[in-house]
């Protein structure tokens, strides 16, 4: 999730301590975790099955709010 906040511009890059918005990779990332929430369904106990969901939602919802806030955007 840290990658994705990172590719989505929320918090600034470890190595160069930039803040750089790439949606394809974030795209990529959050979709990952996707699977690994599928893939895991039935072996996280509560409180891990619920901080996936949670990590997610806000990643989704971030990602389609740049999205939507695209300068290019026509």
């Amino acid at each position: 999730s840290t990658q994705a906040l990172a590719q989505l511009g929320e918090i600034e890059d470890p190595v160069d301590r930039r803040r750089m918005i790439d949606l394809g990779a974030a795209k990529q990332l959050i979709d990952i975790l996707g699977i690994l929430k599928d893939k895991t369904k039935g072996n996280l106990d509560t409180m891990e099955a619920g901080l996936l969901d949670k990590v997610l939602y806000d990643l989704r919802l971030c990602y389609v709010e740049r999205v939507r806030n695209r300068p290019d955007k026509a």
